[in-house]
């Protein structure tokens, strides 16, 4: 179920109406129609999916990842990493 939520998500809102050149229902027809194993499987579909559209902004987050990531920029404390600041001279 979770391939087919997602598939259709990346249906409606994906800015490419050509899908970088994929057969969009065809890409339907592999992914959605397979018994996964297990939520992993059915996951890597999704991330496989994503990673057609040749876009290195289009990703799939698990629930977890998902989670990970809000409480992170929900968090009072500034989030660990480097900082530069750039001044003109």
């Amino acid at each position: 179920r979770v391939v087919a939520e997602a598939w259709k998500v990346l249906d409606r809102a994906y800015v490419d109406p050509s899908f970088n050149g994929q057969d969009w229902r065809g890409v339907r027809r592999k992914y959605v129609g397979p018994n996964y194993k297990g939520t992993k499987e059915a996951y890597q579909a999704v991330r496989d999916m994503c990673g057609l559209l040749g876009d290195r902004y289009t990703r799939f987050l698990t629930p977890a990842q998902y989670q990970t990531l809000q409480n992170l920029y929900q968090s009072k404390s500034p989030p660990a990493g480097v900082g530069v600041e750039v001044f003109a001279d």
